[in-house]
């Protein structure tokens, strides 16, 4: 029996690089060994990475310091610009299925087909309504410039590049023995993303991304100054692992109660220390001292609480949001398991809070218990939900290849084919049958691809002409909108104290010299106005003018009184009118008598 070929197995993320040895496509594969180590910043962006020189070595020192002695290597990559499609395709030779799906696979992607890689994996072989079996394919595209990173890092390392895994893949690979039966979620949830895939009876019916992943709530950690000096990432991992920082919500409740009571405490500790400088007696520091630190201390943990438990509701939200997805297009076909795997996976009270969410139970990965994978004993008490990824991409990669290695291997194949063909003689007859069955086809086929192909050029050409006209109407709509807010915000101040000015004047103008305005209250409706005059007289004169403005509307008088000085024994009259913004109704007289006479002298000629 041939030994199992040992490979390395690497998944580069944001915060660490999650590194494993085990036998490459075994059918009972051992795990050796795994480690992680930190990620610097600026290596990896989006499944691309540009490794330093720095950050090779130490990768180099951590496998040698593991004892690990793979001469191969497989990488595990998770990125959005792969990009994945189902088809169904007839049933032939597996060999032949990458030739079938590159023949048309511009129909699958719209994208030039030189600048990326392509990679299937068969799901299903099912049977249509004629009985005839076909292919469930799943095809993914990857572009080129993702790929050779990879391939520079493997030369790097002194190691062959065996194949480059879409994570996707990888998480299924690792499971698909666990959940042969049912349909199971599993939720993997990286630094900054989480990826959700659902398999019904061992095959993959759906796969999402979700947009938070793990790095809000250690950010959050790496933050905070509850624990003393800053956390390092990997500080913050194991921190989180080992402190149940949920906040429940009766302690959410009385959040504004500690608040409240520390700042009394704080007061409390500021006026003795005020008291013993001015006394000498500093007895009662001390105690007020600790009293307002550790009241300080536990509102800054349930502080800390409360954002961690914000950061797991967002990223859970996130998870249900694909799941209700799921459900709303999958209704015969509900989800039997969930699984959470990745960093955050055994974040304490995190499954828990998934749990209340969904109202069912949600399953931690921690071990490859129920998978046909043998975890060493020195594994035993290692989390390898962690490295759910590169385990899988051992099993069974998809096989991307950078462009350069994709060319050698393809040329290899296309030498190997034509000497298999120069040694096959067919007979003639065959030949001849086949020629004719072929010319008949493509006779009957080019006038309807071309028409097809013509139509939809002209298509493309004019959703290109159109792609302007969007902008312009977008542009459009939020102008617009725009304006009928500003208008509406201008009709709102648009009111009769816009003449207040030319108000105030006539009222210098037609009010007595003498009047004295006691109060003039304005508002949007009319103007209030007290003052007082010599005599009855003048307030008569005061009012008839008042009513002769052509802003009032009405003149309401609500107080005339007359006031006697007791000392000099001099009177005077007191006035309170309240005047109401509008046409004045003698205008309105008027011009109806102009249209009338108008009518008249109209008549008469």
């Amino acid at each position: 029996m041939a030994k199992a070929q040992r490979v390395l197995s690497i998944e580069i993320g944001y915060s660490l690089t999650q590194v494993c040895e085990m036998d490459f496509r075994s059918k009972h594969p051992q795990v050796y060994g795994v480690f992680s180590m930190k990620t610097p910043d600026g290596i990896l962006n989006d499944g691309a990475i540009s490794p330093t020189e720095s950050y090779i070595q130490e990768l180099k020192s951590y496998i040698a310091a593991n004892g690990m002695t793979a001469k191969k290597v497989i990488f595990a990559v998770s990125s959005t610009k792969i990009a994945s499609r189902e088809a169904t395709i007839p049933m032939v030779k597996e060999n032949k299925v990458a030739e079938m799906l590159m023949s048309n696979i511009t129909d699958y992607f719209p994208v030039d087909p030189s600048s990326y890689q392509f990679a299937h994996n068969i799901m299903d072989t099912v049977t249509d309504e004629a009985g005839t079996k076909q292919y469930r394919v799943m095809i993914m595209a990857c572009p080129s410039e993702i790929l050779e990173g990879y391939s520079y890092l493997a030369q790097q390392l002194g190691l062959e590049l065996s194949s480059i895994d879409y994570s996707g893949n990888s998480i299924f690979q690792a499971l698909r023995h666990r959940f042969a039966t049912g349909v199971n979620l599993t939720v993997k949830i990286d630094e900054r993303s989480s990826l959700l895939t659902v398999t019904n009876n061992g095959v993959i019916t759906m796969q999402r991304s979700g947009i938070y992943g793990a790095d809000q709530v250690v950010d959050i950690m790496m933050d905070t100054d509850v624990y003393g000096e800053p956390l390092s990432y990997e500080a913050a991992v194991k921190t989180l692992r080992r402190n149940n920082l949920v906040m429940k919500a009766d302690e959410e409740a009385t959040l504004a109660d500690k608040e409240a009571e520390v700042a009394e405490l704080e007061r409390q500790n500021e006026a003795a220390i005020a008291a013993a400088a001015a006394t000498g007696d500093s007895s009662q520091v001390a105690s007020a001292t600790v009293k307002a630190k550790q009241a300080g201390a536990n509102l800054k943990m349930l502080r800390l609480r409360r954002d961690v438990t914000y950061a797991y509701e967002q990223l859970i939200s996130s998870i249900v949001r694909v799941i209700d997805y799921y459900n709303s297009k999958n209704r015969d076909a509900a989800i039997d398991n969930i699984i959470i795997t990745g960093i955050a996976a055994d974040f304490w009270g995190f499954a828990g809070l998934l749990s209340d969410e969904l109202g069912r139970e949600v399953e931690i990965l921690k071990d490859l218990a129920g998978t046909n994978i043998n975890q060493g004993l020195h594994l035993q008490d290692v989390s390898l939900g962690d490295y759910i990824s590169v385990i899988g991409a051992g099993l069974g990669s998809v096989g991307f290849m950078p462009a350069s290695m994709a060319a050698e291997k393809g040329g290899k194949a296309k030498g190997a084919k034509k000497s298999s063909a120069s040694n096959e003689k067919l007979p003639v007859i065959v030949f001849v049958a086949g020629l004719a069955i072929a010319v008949v086809l493509i006779a009957l086929s080019v006038p309807k691809y071309f028409t097809t192909k013509i139509e939809g050029d002209n298509l493309a050409e004019k959703k290109t002409q159109l792609e302007p006209v969007q902008d312009i109407y977008d542009t459009y709509v939020q102008t617009k909108a725009n304006c009928d807010y500003l208008n509406a915000v201008y009709a709102q101040t648009d009111n009769y104290n816009r003449d207040l000015y030319d108000v105030i004047t006539e009222l210098e103008q037609k009010l007595p010299k003498d009047v004295e305005v006691i109060t003039l209250n304005v508002t949007t409706t009319g103007v209030s106005l007290n003052f007082s005059v010599a005599n009855k007289e003048e307030a008569a004169a005061s009012i008839i003018n008042l009513r002769s403005f052509d802003c009032f509307s009405d003149v309401v008088v609500t107080t005339i009184t007359e006031v006697t000085d007791e000392d000099t024994g001099t009177s005077h009259v007191e006035v309170t009118a309240d005047c109401t913004y509008g046409t004045n109704p003698a205008l309105l007289e008027e011009t109806d008598d102009n249209a009338d006479s108008a009518d008249a002298e109209a008549t008469a000629e």
